[in-house]
């Protein structure tokens, strides 16, 4: 009974030491994003300040094996915080979990939050988008569409161009009562700009619009007017027919001449 016991307290001893030995690692991260947009992911560690460990996204659809489209290395700071991004641009709207990974330097505790779901869904339905995609440079586009089922009565437009640099800042546009909304944003200059298309609870959907330069304007006459071409005499021409008609007077002239 006695070496029962004593196996029992050298095993709990055994499992307290491993775990108070391993080390600490949780995150945190949105249950859900807009297709398109980030994903943010901030955590903190008992890692020494400096370590690095990773952190990677599976594409988890029922009944489907997990696959994994990404992965980010963090680097812990003197505060014990870490934080990454994931893009989610090509991600296709389903259920994706975040892990993290496996690492021999740094083992973990049994305590550590190690996996979360993140829902990725596809609100592009809840915009149409009616922006002509290629417009003449005036000073600057024009925007409209149509936002289905938007939070509110506004919708967010944030334009940027081919750098990243936003142009007009947060735009915030009324929407009629048919859902429709229009508006026009000054730009710099002809180029590509990116237009996201965001409600309330966050995006909607993303579009290109190419500015080129306006074609120039050739003078058009009034409508009636008419243009009566004037009509010139080739230079050796005029010289031949001067020269016929000086003979013609100086001949004129001797007959008068003779005749008096």
């Amino acid at each position: 009974m006695r070496i029962s016991v004593l196996i029992l307290i050298i095993l709990a001893v055994g499992i307290l030491s491993g775990t108070a030995s391993g080390y600490l690692i949780s995150f945190e991260a949105p249950s859900w994003v807009s297709s398109g947009e980030p994903i943010p992911v901030t955590g903190t560690s008992t890692f020494p300040p400096g370590a690095q460990g990773s952190i990677i996204a599976y594409r988890a659809m029922p009944g489907n094996l997990p696959v994994s489209v990404d992965y980010q290395i963090f680097s812990t700071g003197p505060d014990s915080t870490w934080a990454v991004s994931f893009d989610t641009d090509e991600w296709m709207a389903t259920s994706y979990k975040l892990e993290i990974g496996k690492n021999s330097n740094y083992p973990l505790g049994s305590s550590s939050v190690t996996y979360q779901y993140v829902e990725v869904i596809d609100r592009s339905k809840d915009c149409v988008v009616t922006t002509p995609a290629t417009q003449y440079w005036q000073g600057n586009i024009a925007i409209s569409g149509v936002a289905h089922s938007p939070e509110g009565e506004h919708i967010l437009v944030d334009i940027s161009d081919s750098a990243g640099q936003d142009i007009c800042g947060t735009i915030t546009a009324p929407i009629a009562a048919d859902g429709s909304f229009a508006f026009s944003c000054s730009v710099p200059g002809p180029g590509t700009y990116t237009v996201r298309y965001s409600d309330e609870k966050g995006l909607l959907t993303t579009d290109e619009v190419i500015v080129i330069p306006a074609p120039a304007v050739t003078p058009v006459p009034p409508v009636g007017a008419t243009e009566t071409p004037v009509e010139s005499t080739p230079a050796p021409l005029a010289g031949l027919l001067g020269a016929a008609l000086c003979a013609a007077y100086w001949g004129a002239r001797g007959t008068g001449e003779e005749q008096s």
